[in-house]
């Protein structure tokens, strides 16, 4: 099985961390790839959007820093927010199915305040921008997005770190604003990675058909 998703970290430059693995598909995902397939009326696909956001969360299985569930991060992205009600640590890349996974378990800002959820300003920002994509082969493409701490990207003036340990991946149609969006195509959980004020973290996330 080839690995989906690539996650490198650098500090100052050099490189701190390298992290790969397979992401799974949500419902969701599965019935885009076939609404991509199909016509509304011909020649009107049904389906016109694109691969292009990522969104990045501090829950999953794989969350072992227990400052995640104590504040700042606690406060900001307190757990059971997602539409299971979940505990902050309990999708998993390897069972989505229960509880089944049709957002991040606890998203985080890419830029914005630091207010919870429930009271999160309409200015928020939840979702990263594709940098660019490639394509390695005829049947597969790569989105490239990255984030800069070094610049305030997820840490703003709140954070001083970031514990992040799951990923999701969004098509155009997706809200900026809504950290739970509900067009969550595919998701990848991991062990902790830590982003401090000096990191710049990239994601590669590859999809093949």
């Amino acid at each position: 099985m080839k690995n989906d998703v690539l996650i490198t970290v650098h500090e100052r430059g050099k490189l701190r961390q390298k992290l790969e693995g397979h992401n799974v598909w949500t419902v969701y995902g599965n019935t885009y790839l076939a609404s991509m397939l199909a016509y509304d009326t011909f020649p009107t696909p049904e389906r016109s959007d694109r691969l292009r956001y990522m969104g990045l969360g501090i829950g999953g299985v794989g969350q072992s820093n227990p400052a995640a569930d104590a504040a700042p991060f606690s406060t900001s992205y307190p757990a059971g927010w997602d539409p299971n009600g979940t505990d902050g640590h309990s999708y998993d890349k390897e069972y989505p199915v229960d509880p089944p996974i049709s957002t991040l378990e606890r998203p985080i800002r890419i830029s914005g305040g630091n207010n919870p959820y429930n009271t999160a300003d309409p200015g928020d920002i939840w979702l990263i921008d594709a940098t660019f994509t490639t394509h390695s082969s005829l049947t597969s493409v790569s989105l490239h997005s990255v984030v800069d701490a070094s610049a305030g990207d997820v840490l703003g003036a709140f954070y001083p770190f970031m514990p992040i340990s799951e990923v999701g991946l969004y098509t155009s149609a997706a809200l900026l604003e809504d950290p739970f969006n509900p067009g969550l195509l595919a998701y990848f959980s991991f062990g902790t990675i830590q982003l401090n004020p000096d990191s710049v973290l990239e994601v590669v996330w590859t999809v093949r058909f």
